[in-house]
């Protein structure tokens, strides 16, 4: 699998945390690209274990210098989101 996006957005259809910042999620995606990973199809499980993926939604952001950077649950992709705006608008 090609992965052209540098971030990956890890969430589940069933999980009311994904459902409440997708609207913010969605906009920080006209900002920068992101890659949206429904783990609940059934290719997306194994790049859920891949990137050590355990809890929704969490974002996974691929860097050179650290390999991979998590942010978990509501208040870190949060957190994400406002430092992205902060630094983008």
């Amino acid at each position: 699998m090609l992965i052209e996006s540098k971030i990956l957005y890890f969430y589940s259809n069933n999980c009311k945390v994904c459902k409440d910042i997708k609207s913010d999620i969605d906009e920080i995606a006209q900002i920068i690209p992101i890659l949206y990973v429904n783990n609940d199809e059934k290719n997306n499980k194994q790049l859920s274990e891949q990137f050590l993926v355990d809890y929704f939604p969490t974002i996974s952001i691929l860097t050179v210098e650290n390999g991979i950077l998590n942010y978990v649950g509501k208040k870190e992709i949060k957190e994400f989101i406002s430092l992205v705006k902060d630094t983008f608008q």
